[in-house]
């Protein structure tokens, strides 16, 4: 049976379970906690979770990280329209997209619509990159499996990933809202 064990999660615990929410963005904008700081998941050292005994089955090389990003769109206008979501990954937040701004939403009519992607993901200790995959949907559009990678190379322990959007039809009352962002290590 899959063991998976939730290690970060920006709404519960960072945000007072309350979403992320960003309006009408028309430019890559990463999305922020009520008290204006970057909304990121960061990577607990590997080593210490190990020795601590919390995943003793695990070696360094093998350690799965699962990120779910998950929410809802709000069109503000009867035409509808389209918006990108993107994970990130990086040593500062916002630096290398690991899922890249292709999932959108498109639209015809005026909605609110939910979001889901995930990522699946190993770091391997030599080349210090990330390697996985992610898929999931934007309202009524897959977003099929596809490769995620890093091309730095980077220390677990340091990593943290985030998440941005932007609507490429623009409405004042356009708004995108994060409602789950979290982080579980272990085979899904």
């Amino acid at each position: 049976m899959p063991c998976t064990e939730t290690i970060a999660d920006v709404i519960r615990n960072s945000n007072n379970g309350l979403p992320m929410s960003l309006t009408n963005p028309l430019s890559a904008t990463t999305f922020k906690l009520a008290n204006g700081a970057i909304g990121a998941l960061v990577t607990p050292n590997p080593a210490v979770i190990i020795s601590g005994e919390s995943f003793p089955q695990y070696t360094l090389n093998a350690l799965p990280i699962n990120i779910t990003l998950a929410g809802f769109i709000s069109f503000g206008t009867t035409a509808g329209g389209t918006c990108s979501i993107a994970i990130d990954l990086g040593l500062v937040a916002g630096t290398t997209p690991i899922v890249p701004v292709t999932a959108s939403q498109s639209t015809t009519t005026a909605i609110s619509d939910n979001f889901m992607i995930c990522a699946s993901l190993m770091w391997d200790p030599v080349s210090l990159l990330i390697r996985g995959n992610y898929s999931g949907w934007v309202g009524s559009t897959n977003v099929a499996a596809s490769q995620a990678t890093s091309q730095t190379a980077a220390n677990i322990a340091t990593l943290q990933y985030t998440a941005n959007a932007i609507f490429q039809t623009t409405a004042a009352a356009n708004t995108i809202s994060v409602t789950e962002f979290s982080m579980a290590i272990g085979a899904s």
